[in-house]
């Protein structure tokens, strides 16, 4: 009770600072605010997204799950529902719709993401731009084995998961890549590890590169992380849409931070 209490007051200061597009004065926020972010999904991905989700939803399967990413930073072992999990942890229609058009927008030939779980962001990052590379990093492989049939049951070709711990895996998937485009971190709610994961993205990612952070106001501890990477000397421009974080390396522009209703 006291964590949604606390998520609710965050909310309530996030609305307090949040604009729309009349005020916002950069050609190339206001461009991916006008035409990707307040846009409507493609109605075909929409449709097999929105499919996905009702069918975890309803999946009575329990799973061992392995979480690393906990708020106490333990390693915690229990036993869940498939539909536990997409109605508490796995991507809603809303976000999976917003990474699906972000996808779309950025034709990212590589895309990195830290935290498959059941699949649903991977699935929409891959209808969004079906062109692109995509690697993905789950740690529990009971999860993992639930998104692999969501990809095969969606034709999804060009999805690449790899099972382990992020702290062993990670390096191994950036050397696969000569560099990354995007980059959805969306497996530990901690600051540290967050950091670190940026951090060491960082060094394959391109200029034009788009970082993810998912739940950069799911506690103080993931705040710290977002502010911490807004202050980055590598980052020119971020985007808080609540829900998500996006950051930017480009450069030549001025450096600028939103705050923006999705």
């Amino acid at each position: 009770m006291l964590r949604k209490i606390s998520l609710l007051l965050r909310y309530i200061r996030y609305t307090y600072r949040a604009v729309n597009a009349h005020s916002i004065h950069s050609p190339f926020v206001f461009d991916l605010y006008t035409r990707c972010i307040k846009s409507k999904t493609d109605e075909s991905a929409s449709g097999i997204l929105r499919d996905l989700i009702v069918k975890m939803q309803s999946d009575k399967r329990t799973l061992s799950v392995t979480d690393y990413g906990t708020a106490e930073g333990e390693t915690v072992s229990r036993k869940l529902s498939v539909q536990y999990i997409a109605r508490n942890y796995s991507s809603s229609k809303f976000k999976a719709g917003l990474l699906c058009r972000l996808s779309s927008y950025f034709k990212p030939a590589a895309v990195l993401e830290l935290g498959t779980s059941l699949g649903v962001g991977t699935t929409a990052l891959a209808l969004g731009f079906p062109q692109a590379k995509i690697i993905t990093l789950e740690g529990c492989p009971e999860t993992a084995s639930i998104a692999k049939e969501n990809f095969i049951f969606n034709g999804l070709k060009n999805v690449e998961i790899i099972t382990g711990e992020f702290s062993s895996s990670l390096h191994g998937a950036l050397e696969k890549l000569p560099s990354v485009d995007l980059v959805y971190i969306d497996g530990n709610h901690r600051s540290e590890p967050t950091l670190d994961y940026f951090n060491e993205c960082l060094a394959k990612a391109n200029e034009n590169a788009v970082f993810i952070f998912d739940d950069i106001h799911w506690s103080a501890d993931m705040e710290t992380a977002w502010n911490k990477i807004k202050q980055h000397n590598s980052v020119t421009v971020t985007v808080d849409v609540f829900t998500i974080g996006l950051v930017f390396l480009k450069k030549g522009i001025a450096r600028q931070q939103f705050t923006l209703k999705p």
